[in-house]
């Protein structure tokens, strides 16, 4: 998998994604069922988007919305409960609770700015193959790993 993170400053960055949402930066449709889905919350981390039809890439915020799988089971969590009862919406979830305790109800796509065709998420195989977007040289992988 890519991960193009931002570490410890997460929760600011979901928080900044939270409120972009509920003002309809990104849409009416994603504010309309963020705001009418009990405890939704969003995947907030950068991702990197590939275009099949083109090769062209870019990085960009996931922004794909969830539900709770057992919503009743999570307001058992004291912290969560009053985390929603004074900001109005879940702190911020992470990956694998994202896997482990929600579900889809509105998966984030890109656009190709070269060729306006929808991108996909890439994963860790498609980083090995992705073109430089300004020469069209063959990418060299490096693995690193950075901590902050």
């Amino acid at each position: 998998m890519t991960m193009l993170g931002i570490g410890f400053l997460y929760s600011k960055q979901y928080k900044k994604t939270i409120n972009d949402i509920i003002s309809g930066k990104y849409g009416k449709r994603r504010q309309e069922l963020f705001n009418n889905t009990p405890l939704a919350t969003v995947n907030a981390e950068q991702a990197l988007f590939v275009c099949e039809s083109c090769g062209a890439w870019k990085q960009d915020v996931d922004l794909t919305l969830y539900a709770p799988n057992n919503p009743k089971k999570l307001l058992k969590s004291k912290s969560l409960k009053k985390a929603v009862e004074e900001q109005g919406y879940v702190l911020f979830v992470i990956g694998w609770e994202l896997k482990e305790n929600y579900h889809i109800i509105m998966e984030h796509y890109c656009f190709c700015p070269k060729c306006k065709k929808r991108m996909k998420k890439s994963s860790q195989d498609d980083t090995k193959v992705l073109k430089c977007p300004i020469c069209g040289t063959d990418n060299d992988p490096l693995d690193s790993f950075c901590w902050d």
